[in-house]
């Protein structure tokens, strides 16, 4: 009876995990996945002249959401639709929400449980005007199309709240 012994191999190469299997003869690639690792990135847009109520309107609800963010939201208790352009459509738990502050999602089809997008409003005691910050995860690749992404929608919801 002759015994085929196997050598396996993990490693990590230019974000991608390899698993080998080598035996007498051959080398062979049993898996493959590209390194999924999310980073951490935050915005920040400061608001001149703008009333705490009108930017937490704009922020905090499904109908303010609709008009910079998304072309239409719909609530389900904490689940969020959102949907661009009657093709996309996504959604996300509200995983946390303070009244006048911020509200913090999580998309539903993101396999990492550590990964969020929030948009947070704080107001600047001295000067009263606020800044919006927002928090979101991409790839390393993706963290400058997201950026321009967001620039784009904070900037509409400024033409619109007309800050």
């Amino acid at each position: 009876m002759s015994e085929k012994i196997a050598l396996y191999t993990l490693y990590i190469r230019k974000k991608h995990l390899f698993c080998t299997r080598k035996s007498k003869n051959s080398l062979e690639i049993i898996y493959n996945q590209q390194d999924m690792a999310k980073r951490k990135f935050n915005l920040e847009y400061n608001l001149d002249a703008v009333s705490g109520p009108i930017l937490w309107n704009a922020i905090g609800t499904p109908t303010g959401l609709q008009t910079w963010m998304a072309d239409n939201v719909d609530v389900n208790e904490n689940i969020y639709t959102f949907e661009w352009d009657q093709s996309e459509i996504r959604q996300a738990e509200l995983t946390h929400r303070r009244v006048n502050s911020h509200m913090r999602f999580h998309w539903l089809d993101d396999e990492d449980p550590k990964s969020f997008f929030e948009i947070r409003m704080e107001n600047n005691e001295l000067t009263g005007d606020y800044t919006l910050l927002i928090t979101d995860f991409a790839e390393e690749d993706e963290v400058e199309d997201l950026t321009e992404l967001w620039n784009i929608e904070v900037n509409q919801l400024i033409r619109l709240c007309g800050m």
